[in-house]
């Protein structure tokens, strides 16, 4: 890969000293490998945290005795589009990357390595069938398949979706037929 040019080098920074309220210094370039440089860090700061598990890298503690310098393992985060919105959309704020999570799925992915669940908490009827028939519509698959494969008759799956009540044994049918998982507290 090429390096990064100037640009896409300021843009990662950019996006990522909105999240942080540790300040970077300069991202510089040592020995083919992208190192970020902080004035100094936050250490308890979760932003810092959620930063470490999203970005492939490690703290250079022993070339500096302070977390002050990180190692960037991998250059094309540098340019990932979908990081870099990612960052500037959330500021890796733990609200916001769930918010994000509910309205664009391309971002789960990245929610979870920064080690937040993505789980939702549905208490009506309709919003399960809403959620599950969300799913169904990912598919593409019909009620008659989702018939097919769970031995439910299309009438009580289309009674489901009407948001109407619906046997539990039926709505795990269901949810197994469309792989998803669902927990119950």
């Amino acid at each position: 890969m090429t390096e990064p040019s100037k640009s896409e080098l300021d843009t990662f920074v950019n996006a990522l000293q909105l999240c942080l309220n540790s300040r970077i210094k300069t991202i510089a370039m040592e020995d083919d490998q992208p190192v970020l440089w902080f004035f100094n860090t936050a250490i308890d700061e979760y932003p810092l945290h959620a930063f470490e598990k999203l970005v492939d890298g490690e703290w250079l503690v022993n070339r500096t005795k302070s977390k002050d310098c990180y190692l960037l393992h991998d250059k094309t985060q540098l340019t990932d589009s979908t990081l870099i919105n990612f960052l500037y959309l959330t500021r890796l704020n733990q609200s916001n990357m769930l918010a994000l999570a509910e309205i664009n799925p391309i971002y789960k992915s990245l929610i979870e390595k920064a080690g937040l669940k993505t789980t939702k908490t549905l208490n009506h009827i309709e919003d399960i069938s809403a959620m599950v028939f969300e799913k169904v519509t990912e598919q593409k698959k019909t009620l008659r398949e989702i018939a097919e494969s769970t031995g439910l008759t299309q009438v009580s799956i289309s009674n489901f979706k009407a948001g109407k009540d619906i046997r539990l044994s039926s709505l795990l049918k269901i949810t197994k037929a469309l792989q998803l998982k669902i927990k119950i507290e």
